[in-house]
């Protein structure tokens, strides 16, 4: 099974959700600067970054 890098997750979600990086960006409270650079591959997120998103999305973060 192949693995898949939490930040392609991450911006696998943000494709397919639709939102606008503005909207997203309203929701979770991150820039939407910040977040245009991660999808862009400028920048990787953060934990007190990916958690609100990880929230808005559904998805569960965890340590290995």
């Amino acid at each position: 099974m192949k693995k898949i890098d939490l930040s392609d997750q991450f911006r696998r979600l943000i494709a397919d959700s639709g939102l606008s990086l503005y909207r997203l960006s309203r929701e979770t409270g991150i820039p939407s600067t910040t977040l245009q650079r991660f999808v862009n591959g400028e920048r990787d997120l953060t934990l007190g970054k990916a958690s609100p998103l990880a929230s808005f999305f559904g998805v569960e973060l965890r340590a290995k």
